[in-house]
């Protein structure tokens, strides 16, 4: 694929336009991108309580499903509900511990979506687009001969306060080392 131009600075559009209407959407929007990049390892950064995961485990065709949650409380209630799955793994960490810590190698053979939902929750609001960034930067650099695509959902809030270069960074960022780049409604997926 060529790399995708931009007639306007690409920074000035990213988070312009809807969000999904419910939830539902967003997770049948993750199934979809799975299915059209034949992506057969979900790894989910922010299980919240575990819904998604829920739906994707009904809905879609994932060989793995790993999810990893920062927030205890909500680490604990997913574990209620998905430990009985073979197929899930929950990690209650923040995703760039989580990527630094583990052996993703054990998937080479497949093809792994990254589904990045970098929406703050507390305790990590100050810190969460930076966290983005330090992310997709691991991504990038370790997982060069991997086959992978990221999705990465609430593009809104990509350095939300006022004068905040990061959402151009990122922005830079996936421009540089994407072949193709989509933006759908609340959302950037970015195929290496």
């Amino acid at each position: 694929m060529s790399k995708i131009k931009f007639k306007t600075p690409f920074a000035t559009t990213v988070g312009i336009g809807p969000v999904f209407e419910t939830q539902e959407d967003k997770w049948n929007h993750v199934l979809k991108t799975a299915s059209d990049y034949k992506c057969n390892i979900l790894i989910e950064f922010g299980t919240y309580k575990g819904q998604g995961v829920l739906h994707y485990l009904n809905n879609g065709h994932f060989k793995k499903i790993i999810s990893v949650e920062p927030v205890k409380e909500y680490f604990n209630e997913s574990k209620e509900h998905l430990s009985k799955f073979e197929n899930v793994e929950l990690y209650n960490q923040k995703a760039i511990d989580y990527l630094t810590d583990s052996n993703l190698q054990e998937f080479s053979d497949d093809k792994i979506l990254f589904f990045i939902d970098s929406h703050p929750q507390p305790p990590f609001v100050e810190n969460s687009s930076m966290d983005l960034m330090d992310e997709l930067n691991y991504i990038i650099e370790n997982f060069k001969n991997s086959k992978y695509i990221c999705l990465v959902d609430d593009v809104r809030i990509w350095g939300q306060k006022q004068g905040h270069p990061l959402k151009y960074k990122i922005c830079k960022l996936l421009e540089d080392f994407s072949s193709h780049l989509e933006h759908y409604n609340d959302t950037m997926t970015f195929v290496p």
